[in-house]
């Protein structure tokens, strides 16, 4: 297929419209309180959900029919694979489009846990042309008349040389729904993962957000069946004091899901984990067995020691950074995490921990993790911006400045790889995001540079003359 996918959206709350088509490392940028959070929180709730009960809302439409006879063509040709051409994808897309719309309050009530916010429309473009031939998806129906007997159908979904099954119950539409639901799943997800058919959806999509250390401080006060009942919405009206997003009570839950037992199983990105430890905080977070049924209980042990430290005893770079190690190297039950959503990955860090911050980021997304990421942090983006030019450069000098900065290659990354939006506030006090251009002085920020001119300005402004009595 194509290289990804486009959200649009328009009038989702101080955002008046965007268009952002997804990439492995996603960077949102822009002032304050313009609408970047929000936009996240959509991405996350889309990418996260299962479409196959908004398929069922779809029923009478005409993609609908059509997709639902492409189906049922599958069950008759059994045992051929059948291509997901762009013709198909375009009516999957016009499907999808039109549960979309009919579930826009849902979606947002989903994400938002709040019924106080709207979304004016919300649509996507599913990527439709295959790059080449071993890049089209394709499905085959391997049922049989036994299967249907026993009332299962089995589908196979096929993407180069990678192949998965899934076993489904035959019971009238809803069959349909699933297999639309789950290649829906694939089309928007799937690039996310570089197309790991090995497991069905849901992926593995993880949510870090702002107040990190404030949640790892308060998670164990919060049992799940007491995060269920106090924050997730219920079909009744939501307390105002009661409110939480989805991305934040997913968090508080992966934070009680933790078990000591599972350290070691998860060795994907030993390296990164290590970097972080060795690195950043100069030391290791270690979960300790909960009693009598609470959750589990983190602790900070320095580096050349056999002190554990509570989270609360600890510094702020070791608390924002523990719910990262801990998504890392315990996330659970599907596996090593597919895609990573952070908001502002530089809370509590100096520069020089902003700029380790940012090649963690770059790695990341060089393994296969699709990065979208929040940020104030100038230091951050010219680091990526070098990265960039370190790309770039001929072999012979990029191996020479990787070795004098003590750079790998999974520390540079390419503009393919990348999608910068900056989110501008109008006269209006509404939100437009804008896809930033690469030239080859980088990524211009203008809400960076513009602010960093002004001091600039300012500090030649404030400096005493030679003839006024200052002699430097």
């Amino acid at each position: 297929m194509g290289k990804s996918w486009t959200l649009h959206v328009e009038d989702l709350g101080r955002i008046k419209e965007a268009d952002v088509t997804v990439a492995p490392l996603t960077l949102f940028v822009g002032d304050n309180n313009s609408g970047k959070s929000y936009l996240m929180t959509l991405l996350y709730t889309l990418l996260k959900m299962r479409y196959t009960g908004l398929i069922a809302s779809c029923k009478g439409t005409l993609p609908y029919q059509w997709c639902v006879d492409w189906i049922r063509t599958l069950i008759k040709t059994a045992d051929e694979w059948s291509p997901i051409t762009e013709d198909v994808c375009y009516h999957l897309e016009e499907l999808l489009n039109i549960a979309l719309e009919r579930n826009l309050r849902q979606i947002a009530r989903w994400a938002f846990q709040s019924d106080d916010v709207r979304i004016g429309r919300l649509f996507v473009t599913l990527p439709k042309t295959p790059e080449d031939a071993d890049s089209t998806l394709r499905i085959r129906y391997e049922g049989t008349k036994e299967d249907i007997a026993t009332r299962f159908h089995s589908f196979s979904i096929k993407y180069g040389y990678t192949e998965t099954s899934m076993v489904l119950p035959f019971d009238g539409e809803d069959l349909f729904h699933d297999v639309l639901g789950t290649i829906l799943e694939y089309l928007t997800r799937g690039r996310l993962t570089s197309w790991d058919l090995s497991k069905l959806p849901p992926f593995n999509i993880a949510f870090l957000p702002i107040s990190r250390t404030g949640f790892l401080l308060i998670y164990r006060s919060l049992m799940q069946r007491a995060i269920d009942h106090t924050f997730r919405l219920s079909e009744g009206p939501v307390s105002p004091d009661q409110q939480l997003t989805l991305p934040c009570i997913d968090h508080l839950q992966d934070l009680i899901a933790v078990l000591p037992e599972d350290e070691g199983k998860n060795e994907r990105y030993q390296g990164i984990i290590r970097f972080i430890e060795d690195e950043m905080i100069g030391g290791h977070i270690r979960v300790l067995s909960a009693f009598d049924g609470l959750p589990p209980v983190f602790m900070y042990r320095p580096a050349s020691t056999d002190i554990d430290l509570p989270m609360q005893l600890s510094s702020g770079v070791v608390t924002e950074l523990a719910s990262l190690l801990l998504t890392l190297r315990y996330r659970h039950p599907f596996g090593a995490v597919d895609t990573l959503f952070i908001e502002e990955p530089e809370t509590g860090l100096h520069p020089g921990l902003q700029r380790s911050m940012a090649q963690v980021l770059i790695r990341l997304a060089n393994m296969g993790v699709h990065v979208f990421a929040t940020t104030h942090s100038d230091t951050i983006l010219q680091h990526i911006n070098n990265m960039i030019k370190l790309h770039d450069l001929p072999q012979e000098q990029r191996e020479e400045v990787a070795e004098r900065y003590n750079f790998i290659e999974e520390d540079m990354i390419s503009t393919d790889d990348i999608a910068m939006y900056q989110f501008d506030v109008d006269e209006d006090r509404r939100t437009n995001a804008k896809r930033l251009s690469y030239n080859k002085y980088g990524y211009i920020i203008p809400t960076f540079n513009d602010i960093l001119h002004d001091l600039l300005e300012q500090t030649r402004a404030t400096e005493l003359d030679d003839e006024d009595g200052y002699d430097g």
